[in-house]
């Protein structure tokens, strides 16, 4: 939002007539937040933070105890390791789990997979159908998720054809990098931390 031509223009795309992110933009509220959230998201960013409002905000609506409560400003949301799997995996319902039971709530899960079920329950419908083509449970309340191919080819196409969002210019700076020196032919031990430890 720092940036005018970059706001205008990604306006334009995402509220364009036949855009692929009119359900997307759809759950943005005024200022890029999820509407009854304080979280920001621009739907031209990465896929990751597409995936991370979406829960965000499936966080928030099923579990607004937790709202302000330090360490729940977003979800936990990773690229699986494993792509069988899925894309992404969301690791936050352990910890909302932990959190609700420290409040002592009469309400609160039994275990963190019916965290996880819950918040599946939560997600916006538009964008969980529009960005998600699969969302499962799996082991001690990790969320997989996959992603929607026409949601893919969509975002591929429009890149193709109108180009990427502006990068912000940045500002120049000189960095320092000390190299310790070890010896690669030789097993690295505390020894090698020594320059780095004067150089710091």
């Amino acid at each position: 939002h720092e940036y005018p031509l970059t706001r205008t223009w990604a306006t334009k795309m995402v509220q364009g007539e036949g855009s692929p992110y009119a359900a997307t933009a759809a759950l943005v509220g005024e200022g890029g937040a999820f509407q009854g959230t304080d979280v920001k998201v621009d739907p031209r960013r990465g896929l990751l933070a597409v995936v991370t409002a979406l829960f965000t905000a499936a966080m928030h609506k099923a579990y607004p105890e937790l709202a302000g409560q330090e360490g729940f400003r977003t979800v936990d949301v990773a690229k699986c390791s494993n792509a069988a799997f899925g894309d992404y995996q969301c690791n936050s319902p352990m910890g909302i789990y932990k959190a609700l039971k420290a409040l002592g709530l009469p309400s609160a899960p039994g275990r963190p997979q019916d965290v996880a079920n819950a918040l599946i329950a939560a997600l916006p419908e538009k964008g969980r159908a529009e960005v998600c083509a699969e969302v499962s449970v799996a082991g001690a309340g990790f969320i997989n998720v996959k992603i929607q191919e026409a949601y893919l080819q969509a975002r591929v196409k429009d890149v193709l054809e109108h180009g990427g969002p502006q990068a912000a210019m940045a500002r120049k700076m000189k960095v320092l990098v000390d190299f310790s020196s070890p010896n690669i032919a030789k097993e690295m031990h505390v020894g090698h931390l020594r320059s780095t430890i004067i150089g710091d």
